[in-house]
C-alpha cells in the first residue's frame, strides 16, 4: 500500500495526481491525513517523526517556498533543522532551481535523504493544460463578468483582519481599465458583504477553489510572499510581490510583524506603485512572456510528467531496480 499524506487542501492537490498514476499502474494507494498510519510506502509533504517508518518513505515540497525560497538557502538558515531530509529515503525536487540548491548544500548531514533525490517536477502541476483543467478554467469563468480587458487577481497569504491589503489593491486598481478578482487561502479572512458592496468591480472567487484555473483567467497576479506567485508562472502569469504588504505577528511562535519575503523571480512592487508596475508589464507583453517563461523553466521541470517520475521512483527504490540511479541528482 503507498499512502499519500496530506495536511491542508492544497496537499491534497499535489497528492492526488500520484494517486492516480497508482491506480493507473494498478497499485493500491490512498491519501491518508498527515497523522494518520503510514503504509508500506509513504509520501510526504511536511515532515514528520513517524514512530512506526514505512518500508520507503519519500518527500516532496507542499509549495515551492516551503517556508524558504531555495535561492535564500544557506548552511544556517535552511529548512532541515525543523524538516530533516534524512529521514526519508527519497526526496523530489520541482525543478532547477531547488536541484541546484539541494546540491550546493547536501554536504550537510540533515539536507541527505537515505537514498538520494530526484529533480521529478511538481505533481500539481500535472493538470496544467489537460482537457479537464481547461473544463474548470471554463466552469470558473463562467460563473464570472470578465469584461473584455485585463484581469488582475488578488492572491495572498495573508491579510489584516480589516482586510487593509484587499483595500489597497481595490484603491490602486479602481481607476485603470481592469478587472478585479480576489482569491483567499481556504477558510482565510472571509470578506465582508459591506466590502464588496462598496467595490462591485472586485469580484471575490470561493475560497476552496484551486488556485490555479484562477490563475488562468488572470493576466498579472498580485501577492505578498505566497506560493501562488510560483504557481502564477505555470500559466505564463506575471506574478508581483508587494513587499509592504506585512506578514502578521505570531506571538505563538514568538514572531514580530514583518515586511513579505517574495521569491527573486516576482516583479517587487509597493502598494503606491502596484498599478503602475502591473500596466508596464501588461504593455510589454513580448518581454513579459519571455521573462516569465525563463522563471518558469528554473522552477519546473517535467510539468505533466511528475506524478509518473515520482512512480518510476518509488517502485525502482522498492524493487531496487538499477534504473533509479539514473533519476538521483549528482550531489557534494
Amino acid at each position: 500500500m503507498i499512502t499519500l499524506h496530506w495536511f491542508s487542501p492544497e496537499d491534497r492537490e499535489i497528492m492526488t495526481p500520484l494517486m492516480l498514476e497508482a491506480h493507473r499502474r494498478g497499485l493500491q494507494a490512498e491519501l491518508r491525513h498527515y497523522h494518520d498510519p503510514a503504509g508500506d510506502i509513504s509520501v510526504h509533504c511536511h515532515g514528520r517523526g513517524d514512530a512506526n517508518p514505512a518500508r520507503l518513505s519519500a518527500f516532496l515540497l507542499h509549495d515551492v517556498g516551503q517556508d524558504w525560497w531555495a535561492s535564500d538557502l544557506t548552511e544556517d538558515d535552511n529548512m532541515w533543522a525543523d524538516t530533516p531530509w534524512s529521514q526519508f529515503d527519497l526526496v523530489f525536487l520541482p525543478g532547477p532551481e531547488w536541484s541546484a540548491a539541494w546540491q550546493r548544500l547536501s554536504h550537510l548531514p540533515k539536507a541527505r535523504p537515505r537514498l538520494g533525490a530526484c529533480e521529478a517536477g511538481w505533481p500539481k502541476a500535472d493538470r496544467v493544460g489537460t482537457p479537464e483543467f481547461a473544463a474548470e478554467v471554463a466552469a470558473l469563468r463562467g460563473g464570472l463578468t470578465l469584461a473584455n480587458r485585463p484581469t488582475v487577481l488578488f492572491a495572498p497569504s495573508w491579510e489584516t483582519d480589516d482586510h487593509r491589503n484587499l483595500r489597497s489593491f481595490v484603491a490602486a486598481f479602481e481607476p485603470r481599465d481592469v478587472n478585479l478578482l480576489a482569491k483567499y487561502a481556504p477558510g482565510y479572512h472571509e470578506v465582508e458583504e459591506a466590502l464588496l458592496a462598496a467595490h462591485p468591480r472586485l469580484q471575490l472567487i470561493d475560497s476552496t477553489t484551486s488556485i490555479l484555473p484562477c490563475l488562468a483567467l488572470a493576466d498579472a497576479m498580485l501577492s505578498d510572499e505566497s506560493n501562488c506567485l510560483s504557481e502564477a508562472l505555470l500559466l505564463g502569469v506575471p506574478p508581483v510581490a508587494v513587499t509592504d504588504w506585512e506578514v502578521p505577528a505570531m506571538p505563538e511562535h514568538g514572531l514580530p510583524a514583518r515586511p513579505a519575503e517574495p521569491p527573486a523571480f516576482a516583479v517587487a512592487a509597493t502598494m503606491a506603485t502596484i498599478a503602475d508596475t502591473v500596466e508596464a508589464l501588461l504593455s510589454d507583453p513580448t518581454g513579459t512572456a519571455s521573462r516569465v517563461l525563463a522563471a518558469r523553466e528554473a522552477t519546473f521541470a517535467h510539468i505533466g510528467a511528475a506524478a509518473n517520475r515520482v512512480l518510476d521512483a518509488l517502485q525502482w527504490a522498492d524493487s531496487g531496480d538499477p534504473r533509479l540511479a539514473d533519476l538521483l541528482l549528482s550531489d557534494a
